[in-house]
């Protein structure tokens, strides 16, 4: 009996121990999300951001075989976009119309995309894909007729497409 007690009063002082020290683990320690990994001239690459960036990247790199490179390689990726964006900042072509113009339609597809996945989970699941597309189709029928819409059609009438792009 006295054996057993020593024997489970090691594994337990054992599991505290590892509990406590990560196990001897001590390089995979938890980082604060706030800790600076970078700096890129002005700009500061926080854990956090590193985090989220790897949660994107990736997801489409083999990190699998040796994630030490992986992250190497993340941050490469990741100074390389943002000395790129840097120079395309210095150069003021944030600024440029056809550039706002992109952001907008992105922004515009990233929130239709969100509202349709939100609208999507609303409807039940038992459903079949043509009945929840039928759902979402009368859903925006809806939208579209609760809502103001006056067209100028005189001015459509003279909008000439084969003029080609007008967004440069």
């Amino acid at each position: 009996m006295k054996g057993i007690r020593a024997i489970l009063g090691a594994l337990v002082i054992g599991i505290f121990l590892c509990a406590m020290n990560g196990c001897g683990n001590a390089k995979h320690t938890a980082v604060p999300d706030d800790q600076v990994i970078a700096r890129i001239n002005d700009y500061e690459l926080t854990v956090y951001d590193f985090k989220d960036e790897s949660r994107r990247m990736l997801a489409y790199k083999d990190i699998i075989k040796d994630p030490s490179q992986a992250k190497k390689d993340l941050l490469e990726d990741i100074i390389t976009r943002k000395v790129m964006l840097q120079e395309a900042q210095k150069e003021n072509l944030d600024k440029e119309k056809y550039f706002m113009k992109e952001i907008e339609r992105y922004w515009e597809q990233a929130l239709i995309k969100l509202l349709l996945s939100k609208k999507t989970a609303e409807i039940p699941s038992r459903l079949s894909r043509e009945n929840k597309e039928k759902v979402l189709e009368k859903w925006a029928d809806d939208l579209r007729k609760r809502a103001h819409i006056d067209v100028n059609k005189a001015v459509l009438d003279k909008i000439d497409l084969e003029g080609g792009s007008h967004d440069r």
